[in-house]
């Protein structure tokens, strides 16, 4: 179990308020690390699918103002498929069915390089239930009336997540 994965396990034994500070906390440390140490990281991002509705979260740290793709870090010995599946579990309860693969990115931030791979995947149940020490809010929006606080990067997950090729 890596040190982010243990710091992960007693954070959800935390009051709610508390665990959302030790999220803030802790990506502030983080960042600080990255510049620091320029590390190779790994994440995924899904575009979670209900017919024409995503769901977009806005996380308790970071960018809290914008909404976002559920996802983050690929634990050690993992797949990118199987961390996709675990982190919309973990952050908003859903069980999703059938990821399909959206590809592959290299994004460089707060001086890490974290290569990205996108899932779009399919879930039959609208109840949300979210990680509320990671996670501010969820929402279903039109996958074609997405809000304007969306990275661009969001933004195009979304529209490749529903071209006729990865449905």
């Amino acid at each position: 179990m890596s040190l982010l994965e243990r710091a992960e396990a007693v954070a959800t034994r935390l009051p709610i308020p508390a665990r959302r500070r030790v999220f803030r906390v802790g990506y502030l440390a983080l960042q600080a690390y990255w510049w620091v140490r320029r590390p190779r990281t790994a994440g995924v991002k899904v575009v979670v699918r209900r017919g024409d509705d995503v769901l977009l979260v806005r996380h308790t740290y970071g960018r809290r103002a914008e909404w976002d793709l559920p996802g983050g870090f690929i634990n050690e010995g993992e797949t990118p498929q199987d961390a996709a599946l675990r982190e919309v579990g973990e952050e908003v309860g859903l069980r999703a069915e059938r990821p399909v693969a959206l590809g592959a990115l290299l994004q460089r931030s707060s001086g890490r390089r974290d290569m990205v791979h996108a899932f779009a995947a399919d879930v039959d149940g609208e109840r949300i239930s979210v990680d509320e020490g990671e996670i501010a809010q969820a929402r279903w929006f039109p996958h074609d009336a997405l809000p304007d606080a969306v990275t661009p990067y969001t933004r195009g997950m979304v529209a490749r997540a529903y071209w006729d090729l990865f449905r």
